[in-house]
């Protein structure tokens, strides 16, 4: 009885991360993380993924993520790709992320839709305000751009060969970072990023990517309803045993 009690009450307070406000981005939604994006070299090919490892060395702990592109779509006059980010987090339950994202000359724009489903749940459609602005709380990520090419060299990794450019990258608040780029590993065509604080590296690439969101998507209150109700009800009748 105190597990699924237990259970009920992880559930109200990770639905209730989605509605307090000032709380850190990506814990208002869950899995949603941080992920590096470098615009210059950012791809939007249809049915590429990549697989990478992403360490967090101040909190000492990683996760693995797999991005990949799927569809293009055209959406209120713009040209936007349906990208897909999966976030599997130890000891948390897998979480798929479907943006449309408008497609630029330097990679991902704004976010004009988006779906998430956590395993084991619903899908469910992100409200617009948490797409943009202050409140966006979907795909958090880092955007930088090339500012120096330092040098070039190849590579064998995983039995493909790799053009790479060691660059100099900067966001537009000038964090600077220099990263190991490719652009035959789409679609992000970032090879390895290995900071003081943060990590992020590729383990493999390809195409074929799916749709991995099944079900079909619910509004997102009533399925935060229907995760409370669905907590509570299952609370009480294992209390009555």
């Amino acid at each position: 009885m105190k597990r699924k009690w237990w259970m009920w009450i992880v559930l109200m307070l990770v639905t209730g991360w989605l509605l307090i406000p000032g709380m850190a981005r990506a814990e208002k939604i869950q899995g949603q993380k941080q992920i590096m994006v470098v615009d210059d070299v950012f791809q939007f090919i249809p049915g590429t993924w990549g697989d990478y490892t992403v360490v967090d060395k101040k909190k000492k702990e990683s996760y693995h993520f797999v991005m990949s592109i799927l569809n293009n779509e055209r959406f209120q006059g713009k040209e936007c790709s349906w990208m897909q980010i999966k976030i599997d987090l130890k000891g948390k339950p897998s979480v798929v992320t479907k943006v449309l994202m408008e497609k630029t000359p330097k990679g991902p724009g704004e976010a004009m839709k988006a779906i998430v489903q956590i395993a084991g749940f619903d899908p469910f459609t992100v409200p617009e305000k948490y797409l943009k602005g202050g409140e966006a709380q979907v795909t958090p990520s880092e955007k930088y751009e090339i500012v120096r090419k330092l040098r070039k060299k190849k590579v064998i990794y995983k039995g493909r060969e790799v053009s790479l450019w060691q660059v100099q990258t900067a966001t537009k608040e000038g964090k600077k970072a220099t990263v190991w780029v490719a652009e035959n590993v789409p679609p992000l065509g970032v090879f390895k990023v290995d900071l003081p604080e943060y990590g992020m590296y590729l383990n493999d690439w390809g195409i074929g990517a799916r749709n991995e969101i099944t079900g079909t998507p619910m509004n997102f209150y009533l399925w935060i309803a229907k995760v409370i109700g669905s907590a509570f009800s299952k609370g009480l009748a294992e209390g009555k045993k």
